[in-house]
């Protein structure tokens, strides 16, 4: 119980966290700058996720089941490397996407280049912890990565005025902090042993066999910035950007019901009776049922409050953004029912096969639309991958029942 108790409060101040440097963003920044680190965030997180190679998941699966041979050295040397092509790929791909018109913008995309090497290392730390079942030092990474982005920038804005650079030193002084704690979690002196080749080459094939479902996700949440960032003016990225964080809120309160449930949830999948199932489900529709009110009556207002006067763009375009996470909150309902069931593939399936059409349809309406165009393919992808997740998951219980009758 203490250890779920841990779990949700760490969920509840990692989005408090993101939500907060949002805002700070947001008001700081004005809509230009905020585009821009928009941007930069989400190229980086893409080309760094594309070129981790699932280390990740190799070095959970790894703790899972030889957390007592493995050499920590191993793939944290293997997380340089991959860090230094991270690195290398990060400074030739942005200025090709995305012209550099300040000296501000130019300084934040080379700090931007340490963010591969910090991020490998903070998910193998993340990774490892979730293998060895250490719940609490995984709570910490995650917790850290999140907390320390505003606990850094309030010192910077104290001592500088604020702009793109400070906002990116600020994230990646986050992946520092949590990289050194990681390695004091583990014991320093786990790492100064010669790093082994044969296992850096076992994490390296793991990986690579098991970040099809990463890059899927990935996709997912960050195709339709890109393409906006992409296609459009910064300015009108961080409107969408803005909406997005707002609709945020609810995905939390999804995130949170699911995380409060799942256990519950596994421990009746295979009873006739579903009250918890029920419980959970009633209580999800109910928050999408507020949310969706909220939203369409005091959207703009709520936006504009908290976000500022320069976003009443973003405030036109939450309502349609929040029905969209309500679809989502749908699929993550149904994604931990079929992991409490011990049978992921039935929905995963649809997450990966949904990947092509979503980019086709982000891309074919940002052209046609901008950010509203974004807005539309969002809820249009989220209600379509929603139902079809949900028909695959009745069909697959109804096989069920039809084999036991």
């Amino acid at each position: 119980m203490n250890k779920l108790v841990f779990s949700l409060l760490t969920t509840a101040l990692v989005q408090a966290a993101n939500l907060g440097f949002g805002i700070a963003a947001a008001r700081l920044l004005g809509p230009v700058d905020r585009g821009i680190l928009a941007y930069q965030v989400t190229l980086s997180t893409v080309v760094a996720t594309l070129l981790s190679f699932g280390i990740g998941e190799a070095v959970t699966y790894k703790a899972t089941t030889k957390s007592t041979s493995v050499h920590h050295s191993s793939y944290a040397a293997l997380s340089a490397l991959y860090g230094v092509v991270g690195g290398l790929a990060w400074l030739s791909i942005y200025p090709l996407a995305s012209p550099i018109s300040s000296t501000d913008q130019r300084f934040a995309y080379l700090t931007f280049a340490c963010y591969p090497v910090l991020n490998y290392l903070t998910v193998s730390f993340v990774g490892w912890f979730a293998g060895a079942g250490l719940t609490n030092a995984w709570n910490v990474q995650r917790l850290l990565v999140q907390l320390a982005q505003p606990c850094t920038l309030a010192p910077l804005l104290l001592i500088g005025k604020p702009s793109v650079t400070l906002f990116a030193i600020s994230i990646l002084a986050a992946h520092v902090s949590a990289a050194l704690i990681g390695f004091c979690q583990i014991s320093v002196s786990e790492f100064v042993h010669r790093p082994h080749w044969d296992e850096m080459k076992a994490i390296f094939v793991i990986g690579i066999q098991s970040f099809g479902t990463r890059v899927s996700n990935l996709i997912r949440d960050n195709a339709d910035k890109l393409i906006v960032g992409t296609l459009v003016a910064p300015e009108v990225l961080a409107q969408y950007v803005v909406a997005v964080s707002f609709a945020q809120i609810f995905n939390a309160y999804s995130q949170t019901i699911v995380q409060l449930y799942f256990s519950r949830i596994a421990e009746t999948v295979n009873t006739k009776s579903k009250p918890i199932e029920m419980a959970s489900t009633s209580l999800l529709l109910l928050g999408a049922a507020g949310a969706v009110l909220v939203s369409a009556f005091a959207g703009r207002w709520l936006v504009t409050s908290i976000f500022g006067g320069e976003f009443a763009i973003a405030g036109e375009m939450a309502p349609l953004l929040m029905i969209g996470m309500v679809f989502a909150s749908i699929k993550v309902l149904l994604v931990a029912h079929a992991l409490a069931k011990g049978q992921p593939w039935i929905t995963s399936k649809v997450d990966v096969y949904g990947v092509l059409p979503t980019l086709v349809t982000i891309f074919i309406l940002v052209r046609l639309m901008g950010a509203w165009g974004a807005a539309y393919a969002f809820v249009l992808s989220q209600f379509l991958t929603a139902s079809v997740m949900l028909a695959v998951y009745w069909k697959s219980y109804e096989d069920k029942k039809s084999m036991r009758a």
